[in-house]
């Protein structure tokens, strides 16, 4: 530096040496700003015992937002309800919260007398449609042979045809119970009634809640447990109105819970809501 007064001496420490260019060409960027003419000129040698490196700019493609609180929710098409399918009593629950549990895996039994009378209702649908079967075979051949009118043989068809239609109904209602079809089939052959609904985990997943007790008296449709699929999960993060604009679907969000001591996850924006909260104006 021309500057009098001040001065660079190659006996100076490192650090201070740092300082003293800093300020030179703090000094010398705002006389370069008023005047064009005034330059500094650094040899090759002392860029290179300086340091300077110098890069070409790039244009800014991703830019980092402050940190913003965020809440760690299930997506709703994979969260289910396990349902009693029939009034009854809660005779055992098989897993607690926090299980794991495969789709299919027996969670809890119910002992309903509704149940027992689906059963019955069943079996005798089954007898009915046997007779219908016989009664049917029976006025074909006739008719066939002339024996009888073809309006007598009309009104078995009819009557056969309600009996494989109640069957079916009654089938289906022990779907519903809960019963497989290989079950609905051993009931059929054996003719033994099954006294409790056995209620299935419908995915594989967790145990997100457990809502009901052993011996608790429970109607139909009544939760006993909530399971959910954990392998996706979302995140609520809630952004201030005044920078809500620099945020688009597809920008990439890095998720750190603090619980686990720190860990982070990758993500990505996959929606904006539309409404602004009133109590924190965020969205």
């Amino acid at each position: 530096s021309k500057e009098p007064g001040l001065r660079m001496e190659t006996a100076m420490r490192r650090g201070a040496l740092a300082v003293s260019v800093l300020v030179s060409l703090s000094g010398a960027c705002a006389a370069f700003a008023a005047s064009a003419a005034d330059e500094i000129e650094i040899t090759p040698a002392q860029i290179e015992t300086l340091g300077i490196v110098t890069a070409k700019p790039e244009p800014v493609t991703e830019w980092q937002s402050p940190t913003y609180p965020a809440s760690v929710v299930i997506p709703p098409d994979r969260a289910f309800a396990v349902n009693a399918p029939l009034e009854g009593l809660v005779a055992g629950l098989k897993v607690a919260f926090g299980d794991t549990v495969s789709a299919g895996q027996v969670v809890a039994t119910i002992s309903s007398p509704a149940f027992l009378e689906l059963q019955r209702d069943f079996l005798q649908s089954l007898n009915d449609l046997k007779l219908a079967d016989t009664e049917l075979a029976r006025d074909t051949r006739m008719a066939r042979e002339g024996i009888i009118a073809e309006r007598r043989l009309q009104t078995t068809q009819a009557r056969h045809a309600e009996a494989v239609t109640r069957a079916a109904e009654r089938r289906r209602a022990l779907r519903l119970a809960g019963l497989g079809d290989d079950e609905i089939d051993g009931l059929a052959k054996s003719r033994n009634l099954i006294h409790e609904v056995k209620l299935r985990a419908p995915v594989s997943g967790v145990v997100t809640e457990r809502l009901a007790e052993v011996g608790q008296q429970v109607g139909r449709s009544a939760p006993l447990y909530r399971v959910a699929d954990l392998s996706v999960l979302w995140a609520e993060i809630n952004v201030p109105t005044e920078v809500v604009g620099t945020v688009a679907p597809g920008a990439r969000a890095v998720i750190e819970t603090r619980e686990d001591g720190g860990r982070t996850s990758q993500a990505r924006v996959i929606s904006i809501g539309p409404v602004v909260n009133p109590q924190d104006q965020t969205v």
